[in-house]
């Protein structure tokens, strides 16, 4: 895996969240979206409890009755040598997994769970069984409602169990059977089994070995890099079932959700028919690719009038109406002349070609005195009508799809004024050198 570093620096500190109304900010930066993440059962994200690192942005809250999250199978789960994550039990049973993969019964491949007052890491080489490959039986029985970091190293003989930054255990772990199973956080397969009871942070899961020596277990939460295959922080607005991946997807893989950078957590996701992610496509920078026949990004949240869109987009000329951003109600992107267009109820254009280059469109939406510019000038203005976005989509307003790219995408509950949006402009500018 590999991930594109944009060198560019911008000549000004402004971000879009220096706009008092950013309410949704998809940074190609900062997209996320390697996996998709099922929330099962009652599973939620809360915040009523502190995470790790004291903040209250949100802990995955599990009950211990059929709450657990999921991912479908991945050549990913297979070729991690580092697992870990915030625990914080609530109560103890039995057995309590914590993470892994595997079926019952035939496509078993790894778990780390708490057994029998034992923490143990269990492998499959076969995927028929792992009584006989449990290794780490390291006797701990965790206090209550406390935080601890929990860690496996798997690095053949040299493998290593961590609780709170100390090694516990060394032991050997061999050839990982290559399953066809879903993975699991906080209890295994599906009917769930062996459930956990409590809260959960920060779980990431790399390719690379992290730690070979005692350490300082982290004080902030991980981000991703290039060794990161999967990290779910599990922030969120509190009782939200949304469950993000931060790791970025490799060149050209599916790219199941694009995350909001805001801090109102509105990310965009899709099970199904995701965008790819494409790597340096513009200024060093990745895109979200659209295939115009059905890849798109979905989610629940709206965008009521008056409001200001931002899109950094290259869109491939079709036949048909060309959506960037938002739903039935009121869209905004291109029209099939590929005219850069809004509509609410009524379209309002200018009468240029706008496909096959990235270009800055700029959608202010405020009923009739709607405005529209390409590339930080006015092109059109015009009613638009009273539509408002009910759910949001990229590539997609619920009967056309877009073949093109997507890079940043900014919405804004105002209709901004002219410092506000040149500011914006000026930042995606000087971000994609795009004019």
């Amino acid at each position: 895996m590999s991930i594109i570093i944009n060198p560019y620096r911008f000549t000004s500190p402004w971000v879009p969240t220096d706009i008092s109304g950013c309410v949704l900010w998809l940074d190609t930066e900062n997209p996320g979206g390697r996996h998709y993440i099922t929330a099962n059962g009652d599973a939620k994200i809360t915040t009523g409890v502190n995470d790790p690192f004291g903040d209250s942005n949100g802990v995955g809250t599990f009950d211990g009755s059929g709450d657990y999250l999921s991912s479908v199978d991945s050549d990913d789960w297979q070729n991690i040598k580092t697992v870990e994550g915030w625990f914080r039990f609530a109560s103890l049973s039995v057995e309590n997994t914590l993470f892994g993969q595997g079926q019952p019964t035939n496509e078993r491949a790894w778990l780390l769970k708490r057994e029998n007052g034992y923490l143990r890491f269990f492998y499959s080489t076969d995927g028929t069984g792992w009584t006989d490959a449990q290794v780490f039986n390291y006797s701990w029985t965790p206090t209550l409602n406390q935080w601890y970091h929990l860690a496996a190293t798997i690095d053949g003989a040299s493998s290593k169990l961590w609780v709170d930054g100390n090694n516990v255990s060394t032991d050997t772990i061999g050839s990982i059977n290559n399953a066809s199973a879903i993975m699991t956080i906080a209890g295994y397969w599906n009917p769930i089994i062996q459930e956990f009871d409590g809260q959960i942070s920060n779980v990431r899961y790399s390719d690379s070995i992290r730690y070979t020596a005692n350490f300082t277990p982290p004080t902030e939460a991980f981000t991703t890099d290039s060794n990161t295959v999967f990290l779910a922080p599990m922030t969120g607005n509190n009782n939200s079932t949304v469950f993000v991946d931060e790791a970025k997807p490799d060149d050209t893989g599916n790219q199941y959700s694009y995350n909001d950078s805001s801090g109102n957590y509105s990310h965009i996701r899709e099970s199904t028919n995701p965008p790819t992610s494409q790597f340096d496509e513009i200024n060093s920078l990745s895109v979200i690719r659209g295939d115009g026949t059905n890849d798109k990004l979905a989610n629940a949240i709206g965008l009521s009038q008056p409001c200001t869109i931002f899109i950094v987009a290259k869109v491939t000329a079709s036949t048909s109406d060309n959506p960037l951003f938002g739903d039935s109600n009121l869209w905004v992107g291109l029209d099939d002349s590929e005219y850069a267009n809004a509509y609410a109820g009524s379209d309002v254009n200018d009468s240029t070609d706008h496909s096959a280059s990235f270009k800055l469109f700029t959608y202010k939406i405020d009923g009739a005195s709607s405005v529209l510019y390409v590339n930080g000038a006015q092109v059109a203005t015009g009613d638009v009508g009273a539509g408002d976005i009910a759910a949001m989509n990229l590539f997609y307003e619920g009967t056309n799809y877009t073949a093109g790219d997507i890079g940043d995408v900014i919405g804004c509950n105002s209709a901004l004024s002219d410092g506000d949006r040149g500011d914006a402009e000026t930042y995606l500018n000087e971000k994609f050198s795009i004019y």
